[in-house]
């Protein structure tokens, strides 16, 4: 079957948005809490989002505005802070995620909105998700405009690990995890993992992949 060839720039920012959606997938998401000009907690998952850099460890988050094109509470959080902490999303919390992908007002305590409870940080202000088995600690590295979105870049300062998710060599285990990710509006389980085998050659003087 033949491919479609479709050149961005003649394509409705409507339907490259479904492209980029549902093509790249699955994507991890990010559960970000900051904390509000108030000191109220700010709680909000994005799912553009990866790691930047393993030495320093560093995280990458986008965040687009809302439709009307004003500023996300969390990016106008960060940009004044300097501080945020990501929290993974395990399968048995994902209503509490979604609760909190509303539009809810910043004076409101979104930890309450997902009834999930908080857990102190050790070195930033806001608090991480107490029952998330992953939550790092983050100072704002940079943060960059991109198109109509803003890309932040926060150094991990600490992490919190829950220790059943953790192999006796320090490796976390998906299966363990369970973490969710995004795909398409769609949501998906890392509960099934397989591997590959690392040591098959290719032809004379190929190049492993990815090396």
């Amino acid at each position: 079957m033949e491919h479609l060839t479709l050149a961005s720039e003649r394509l409705a920012a409507e339907a490259v948005r479904r492209l980029l959606l549902g093509g790249v997938v699955p994507r991890p998401i990010a559960w970000t809490s900051t904390l509000g000009p108030e000191g109220v907690p700010n709680l909000a998952p994005f799912s553009y989002f990866t790691v930047a850099s393993t030495d320093p460890p560093m995280l990458s988050l986008t965040i687009e505005p809302h439709d009307s094109g004003t500023t996300k509470d969390t990016a106008a959080n960060i940009a004044r802070t300097g501080e945020f902490v990501v929290s993974i999303v395990p399968e048995e919390l994902g209503e509490a995620m979604w609760a909190t992908s509303a539009d809810v007002p910043p004076e409101e305590d979104e930890f309450a909105v997902a009834a999930t409870p908080p857990a102190p940080a050790r070195h930033v202000s806001p608090s991480r998700v107490a029952e998330s088995p992953l939550a790092m600690e983050c100072v704002l590295e940079r943060s960059l405009p991109m198109g109509n979105a803003l890309l932040v870049i926060g150094r991990v300062v600490c992490f919190h690990v829950r220790p059943d998710v953790l192999d006796g060599r320090g490796r976390i285990v998906p299966e363990r995890l369970r973490a969710l990710g995004r795909a398409g509006g769609r949501y998906l389980g890392t509960t099934e993992t397989y591997s590959l085998p690392r040591d098959r050659q290719g032809p004379p003087g190929a190049a492993a992949c990815g090396r």
